[in-house]
């Protein structure tokens, strides 16, 4: 008769799970969000950027946290497609912005759709 030696517990693992109040490890990205609120970047962007011009708009903000308003900035004119992955962020982007809105469903009128004639 052999006698088996219990196999030790695992640790329990957490998957992530956010919606069950699991908030560690977290990831760089996740580290980043929680560094500032997005509501307080809306504001800057009224109450500072607005005033003092595209130079004074933080990396942090342009690169990160504009983007969760769906605010990214345009390529400059000139530089094609193929050589965006070589040229760096700064040589890329203008001081002119793109600004992204979705449309669940894509439920829109064709005057709702029509671009302005201004």
């Amino acid at each position: 008769m052999t006698t088996t030696t219990p196999r030790p517990a695992r640790p329990a693992q957490t998957h992530g799970q956010w919606a069950l109040g699991d908030r560690t490890p977290l990831n760089g990205n996740e580290r980043f969000k929680q560094e500032d609120d997005a509501l307080n970047v809306r504001a800057r962007i009224e109450q500072v950027y607005s005033r003092d011009g595209f130079a004074s708009i933080s990396s942090d903000d342009l690169r990160g946290r504009f983007r969760w308003w769906g605010l990214y900035t345009q390529r400059r004119p000139g530089i094609d497609g193929g050589r965006t992955a070589s040229s760096s962020r700064t040589r890329l982007e203008d001081e002119f912005f793109m600004l992204r809105v979705r449309v669940d469903g894509g439920a829109l009128t064709t005057e709702q759709r029509a671009p302005s004639g201004g």
